[in-house]
């Protein structure tokens, strides 16, 4: 979702951790988002082709709250966020829009018992799962707003299982910085349930343990 493009060179690249840990947003995504979490952390960049001629990023609209410590940005309303290319002379040489959404649900995806480098693209979507005893499942949370298009961004988020001992469920990450990934084992027989919360939804997911 490219607007502006002034110079007509420059390409702005979406870059967030893929993962969806909190507090890293290092990774470059293999996309532009169509829309960008409310509350989420994220960045942008310009593409290496580029990268001499621009000397500074810059928001300009209210949409923009501010960043955090690690220099990632945070938009804190609806709207179309507007970002902003100077070069060392400062003049404008490129602009971006950036829809952002608040989320609406949170929709579970399934990657079977092996996962990649946390790649989305391996992922189907599930309302319910099935595992073995003593066998391992990984699932990742991803929100949703009303255009009904996945929203980027690092959001945090909290897995709760029950609390009758059928699963057992490990973050990945790490406490100060969790993941949208987690790993699923199945502890004894029986049918549970998982909920997830994140950017101001939650959703449950029944485990079925065999």
């Amino acid at each position: 979702m490219l607007a502006g493009e002034v110079s007509g060179s420059n390409k702005f690249r979406y870059v967030c951790d893929e993962s969806a840990a909190v507090e890293d947003c290092s990774g470059t995504a293999s996309v532009f988002p169509a829309a960008i979490a409310k509350g989420s952390k994220f960045r942008l960049s310009i593409d290496a082709a580029s990268a001499n001629e621009v000397d500074e990023l810059r928001p300009i609209s209210s949409e923009v709250v501010g960043t955090d410590p690690s220099g990632a940005w945070v938009c804190g309303t609806d709207g179309i966020a507007g970002f902003v290319a100077f070069d060392r002379n400062g003049y404008v040489v490129d602009y971006v829009h950036v829809k952002v959404e608040t989320p609406t649900r949170l929709a579970v995806e399934s990657y079977g018992s092996t996962i990649t480098g946390y790649d989305r693209s391996a992922g189907s979507a599930v309302s319910s799962a099935t595992v073995r005893v003593g066998a391992k499942l990984n699932l990742s949370a991803t929100p949703f707003g009303k255009s009904s298009a996945p929203l980027a961004g690092a959001v945090p988020y909290a897995w709760t299982p029950d609390t009758d001992g059928i699963v057992r469920v490990a973050t990945l990450g790490s406490p100060t910085s969790p993941s949208a990934f987690v790993t699923v084992t199945g502890v004894k027989v029986g049918t549970t349930r998982i909920r997830v919360e994140g950017a101001g939804v939650s959703t449950d997911l029944e485990v079925t343990v065999q």
